[in-house]
């Protein structure tokens, strides 16, 4: 898709069967499966598709402050991946898994809201062996371990972090 994950639009496109076609108990795998096939077969006739893009007018040209104010938060972190590949350039017998992006953190409380606070550069690579080839490894294993390893190194970014950046905003005033 253009805008969103594989994975965001999967989770939709299961809400959606989920709501139209499942709604009450099914009986045995057969029915599921030709209900299923009816509703598929309905939605592909229809042209349905997924536009999964977030819906504020010119959003990527606003100033970051703006953007995190628009979206009523006080962090905003910008993930832009510049490499996402399995195979070494060439070569699609070898799994050389590579994902590499720059990642910006915005605080709409900073000193400059329309600056990253930080920014930090990330790559996971995997397999870590060289040489691994289609017969020791498939194209799901490969893309799992390569975007957990992505995970692993970026997720921190998202928790409440145990150090308030304001002490001094979050005391209770003196009774």
């Amino acid at each position: 898709p253009n805008h969103g994950s594989w994975l965001n639009t999967a989770e939709c496109e299961l809400s959606v069967l989920e709501k139209q076609c499942l709604g009450e108990r099914v009986a045995d795998e057969a029915t599921l499966r030709a209900r299923i096939q009816v509703w598929n077969g309905d939605r592909n006739h229809r042209s349905k598709r997924i536009d999964w893009q977030f819906r504020t007018a010119h959003w990527e040209a606003m100033p970051y402050g703006d953007l995190a104010e628009g979206l009523k938060v006080d962090r905003v972190v910008f993930i832009d991946l510049a490499e996402y590949r399995l195979h070494p350039y060439g070569n699609q017998w070898l799994w050389e898994g590579v994902c590499a992006a720059e990642i910006g953190v915005i605080e709409r409380d900073g000193i400059d809201p329309d600056s990253y606070v930080e920014s930090f550069s990330v790559e996971s690579l995997f397999p870590r062996e060289k040489g691994v080839g289609r017969d020791g490894a498939n194209r799901v294993q490969i893309e799992t371990g390569l975007l957990a390893q992505f995970i692993e190194k970026t997720v921190w970014l998202f928790y409440k972090h145990l150090e308030q950046k304001y002490p001094d905003k979050y005391r209770a005033p003196p009774a």
